[in-house]
């Protein structure tokens, strides 16, 4: 991201969903714990560069946290340090993963599993969204069959509509 900076690019839209480090991963059938995890204070340095990257003061930048109710004390280090590199809070929404069947994916512990947490931040804090559109942070799609952490298609294509206008560049680091 700083060689990005040193070359002047710039994005009309980011798309962050980083390797967040959570004490709930830890445990159960999930098995992240082989995973390098992005610390908060790394993603902090990150979003100093994302910060210099964005075109304009309205460029949508999409943060996907988790959601799980033990993870949140984890998750406002990652918020805070958008805040820090000048961002603000738009609008809050939800990723909830879905089976094939269209039943929600169940979790480690035999349970629903939690959405994943969706923030819509800009440095101005206005989004070039309509009213209704700013409601529309909420999104029940398909589990790819890939890797444990990826996400699905559709959600990426709703996303780069509503954040983008046609050719106009999305910057996905993670």
């Amino acid at each position: 991201l700083p060689n990005m900076v040193k070359r002047g690019e710039k994005f009309d839209m980011v798309f962050l969903d980083p390797a967040y480090f959570t004490n709930a991963l830890k445990g159960g059938n999930r098995n992240l714990v082989d995973y390098e995890f992005m610390t908060a204070k790394d993603f902090g340095k990150s979003m100093q560069s994302i910060s210099k990257l964005i075109k304009d003061k309205d460029g949508h930048v999409y943060l996907m946290l988790s959601g799980a109710p033990s993870a949140q004390k984890d998750m406002l280090p990652y918020l805070e340090a958008m805040n820090a590199a000048g961002f603000k809070v738009v609008g809050e929404g939800a990723y909830k993963k879905l089976y094939q069947s269209g039943k929600p994916v169940i979790g480690p512990n035999g349970k629903e599993a939690p959405h994943e947490r969706l923030f819509l931040f800009t440095k101005s804090g206005n989004a070039r969204l309509t009213d209704k559109e700013k409601n529309e942070l909420f999104f029940r799609e398909i589990r790819p069959k890939g890797y444990k952490t990826e996400k699905a298609p559709e959600l990426l294509r709703k996303l780069i509509e509503q954040g983008t206008f046609e050719g106009e560049s999305v910057l996905d680091p993670f």
